[in-house]
């Protein structure tokens, strides 16, 4: 093998693992919490426009469920990835409804964010933007900021109005 080979797979092999190092530092977890099955679909909709999706996780409260239950659950993934230094992020489909209310219950004792109002361009903005992100409370404010963003209401005339 010629030096130049070594020397380019030896390079290779570095930049290999300098990309898992840096997956490593900055993964994120996603735990979407709801009612009913919302959170699958927000989940299997993020993966149809963007592939499998890793360490996203989802929370379903049923009718006749405890907020205790919901909360127990969510805090056993927590620990989980809290045990691989993953950090965590909530997000939840109503503000103080009882999914967003077990996330409070099951994290209070952590320095989790929780996002209220979840939707599918703040699941995409995490997901496909954790592993670049430098710095984990700039990163989730700027999903905050494009995730409102996101939201508009528009006339279906007006809409053909001004495409034509």
């Amino acid at each position: 093998m010629s030096s130049f080979c070594f020397f380019s797979m030896i390079m290779k092999i570095r930049s290999f693992l300098a990309d898992v190092k840096r997956k490593e530092l900055f993964m994120l977890a996603i735990f979407i919490c709801s009612h009913s099955d919302f959170s699958t679909g927000l989940k299997k909709s993020a993966e149809m426009i963007a592939g499998p999706l890793d360490f996203v996780e989802t929370f379903s409260l049923w009718e006749g469920e405890s907020l205790e239950s919901l909360a127990a659950q969510i805090r056993e993934k927590y620990d989980f990835y809290h045990s691989q230094q993953i950090p965590v992020v909530c997000l939840c489909d109503l503000e103080n409804a009882t999914p967003y209310n077990a996330c409070i219950w099951a994290l209070s004792d952590t320095h989790c964010r929780i996002f209220a109002g979840a939707n599918l361009p703040l699941v995409l903005e995490l997901a496909l933007g954790r592993d670049m992100a430098e710095n984990l409370d700039e990163f989730l404010d700027q999903c905050l900021r494009s995730a409102q963003g996101a939201l508009n209401a528009i006339g279906v005339q007006d809409f053909l109005t001004a495409n034509d």
